[in-house]
């Protein structure tokens, strides 16, 4: 909070937004402190290339909104889909790699709570005024919304 943007806002943390998703997977995945240092090298590549090929995603799309030509909006639209395959096959490899490390019990159980994490950043930034968004703070899925 020390370093405020214009707008007022704190200034987006790498490092931190990493430790609460260390702290929120590890949790919800059960993985034991020598689990986690085994794994989360190997997660945090994973979604590094993942972020890398969404950039690449979003500028593509940028240049999308420019195109009028057919042809040129088939040739972005086939490069589009290419990455997004491209990150999933990323995402199997690496899940495949870390379900080595730990069991594919527990590297289901990281992906779950990767999703579940992303999904309470995202209901945190709402603007809906108390940042429990549209379902008043309760998990999707009622009583059955963990899973381990």
């Amino acid at each position: 909070a020390a370093q405020q943007r214009e707008e007022g806002r704190p200034r987006f943390n790498m490092e931190e937004f990493q430790g609460w998703m260390k702290s929120f997977i590890r949790e919800r995945a059960c993985l034991t402190q020598a689990e986690a240092d085994l794994v989360f090298p190997v997660f945090f590549e994973m979604k590094q290339k993942q972020m890398e090929r969404t950039r690449r995603v979003g500028g593509l799309t940028m240049e999308a909104y420019k195109k009028t030509d057919p042809k040129e909006c088939e040739a972005l639209l086939k490069q589009i889909t290419a990455l997004h395959v491209e990150s999933s096959k990323l995402e199997q490899s690496y899940y495949a790699r870390i379900a080595k490390l730990v069991g594919a019990k527990k590297a289901l159980n990281m992906m779950f709570a990767d999703d579940a994490f992303h999904r309470e950043m995202l209901r945190k930034a709402a603007p809906h005024g108390n940042g429990k968004g549209s379902n008043g703070g309760r998990e999707r899925g009622g009583r059955h919304s963990e899973r381990r």
